[in-house]
């Protein structure tokens, strides 16, 4: 899904529209930050779903010093995140587009290219995506194979377990989230069985209990006696699931954009978004995606899997019924306007956990990439520090 990032604006006294849009929008400059290759100082401001680029010239003969000489201050240019940038920047050739660079490092930790403005109706267009921060994988036994996960931060510090969602896996959804909250915690983040770096377990039919004893393995192999745990998505279930079944090792629980109640409508939902012919003829970037994600062999058989497992949900708390009952302190987040689960999800669990906190974000898509961090980490991490 391409989104709207940033829109640049190029300016002579950045601390003047720094003050303007401390009045307009009563928010500070977050970052600064300069990009020497391209002679710019840049200031990012947070304006809803996306951000506002100041861009400040440090020598007069750099591209933004040339855009003010030329046009005056203003919106210099837009900015869209991509997936895959590589597959992007390809797709945009083969279109008749002209790049005017291959992808190169920018600000804000991005590889970025943009499109010539004569071919853009005079907009000067950037599509960008957040660099991969590498991760090295670890691998922990399980079965007759081996689990992937992630470890991060002071390993001193007290342990979060870090769950990813369906069809999902750290690099894709929770390695942000997992770095932000590495300051403060040992954060130890899975991929589940036949997700991201684990292995495919291709004789193991994927159930919540497959999941649930994931979790479990993780813990035996790293001697974690207790440890706070995060889920998004299934993993919030799993994190409620695990902590049903071995209450004895779960301290707090964190879950995001989590639902328990499974009806046909919910469950058509599921099965349209991981359908994978489609995807195939819809998002040449997104099989790329998938496949640097799950592997080019992977993500298809990943998919048809979680269909079986999506559609064994239906009519779900019925075997599994009680796990709402957990009475661990438990924050339950959630968006607003969440494209796949209505807010009736995230209200239903604060119902009924007997000892849970409720924290509702604005926000239109479920993938935990696409929400606030700089909401939703602070809450996580008070919660989390709770004695």
């Amino acid at each position: 899904m391409i989104e709207l990032d940033h829109v640049g604006i190029a300016v002579e006294d950045a601390q003047e529209v720094q003050r303007l849009f401390k009045d307009l929008l009563s928010t500070d400059v977050y970052k600064t930050e300069d990009v020497g290759s391209q002679g710019v100082r840049t200031h990012f401001i947070h304006a809803g779903s996306a951000k506002l680029e100041l861009l400040e010239s440090l020598s007069p003969d750099s591209a933004v010093a040339k855009f003010i000489a030329k046009r005056k201050e203003g919106i210099h240019h837009i900015a869209f995140k991509v997936s895959n940038i590589k597959a992007t920047w390809q797709r945009v050739k083969r279109l008749g587009y002209t790049p005017l660079n291959e992808p190169t490092p920018g600000a804000d930790n991005k590889q970025i290219f943009f499109l010539h403005p004569k071919e853009t109706h005079g907009m000067l267009i950037e599509f960008c995506q957040k660099q991969k921060l590498p991760l090295q994988a670890q691998k922990a036994p399980f079965r007759e194979g081996h689990l992937a996960y992630y470890e991060l931060g002071d390993k001193d510090a007290y342990p979060v377990v870090v769950l990813h969602g369906a069809a999902g896996c750290t690099q894709m959804e929770t390695e942000l989230l997992a770095r932000r909250l590495s300051t403060q915690f040992r954060v130890i983040a899975l991929d589940f069985a036949g997700h991201g770096q684990s292995d495919a377990f291709e004789s193991l039919t994927f159930t919540p209990d497959l999941f649930v004893d994931n979790v479990a393995a993780l813990f035996d192999h790293l001697g974690l006696s207790k440890a706070h745990v995060f889920g998004f998505s299934l993993g919030g279930f799993i994190a409620l699931s695990f902590a049903q079944k071995h209450p004895e090792k779960v301290h707090h629980l964190s879950v995001h954009a989590t639902n328990l109640i499974w009806d046909q409508k919910l469950v058509d939902l599921m099965l349209t978004r991981l359908d994978h012919k489609q995807i195939k003829e819809r998002s040449v970037e997104l099989v790329a995606y998938l496949s640097e994600m799950h592997g080019k062999d992977n993500w298809v058989l990943l998919f048809e899997r979680m269909k079986d497992y999506t559609l064994a949900l239906r009519g779900y708390l019925t075997e599994y019924s009680g796990i709402e009952k957990v009475p661990h302190q438990t924050l339950v987040s959630a968006v607003d306007k969440d494209d796949l689960f209505t807010v009736h999800s995230p209200v239903f669990l604060y119902d009924n956990l007997p000892n849970s906190s409720l924290f509702i974000l604005p926000g239109q898509r479920h993938a935990l990439q696409n929400v606030d961090l700089d909401q939703l980490v602070p809450m996580v991490t008070r919660h989390l520090s709770r004695k």
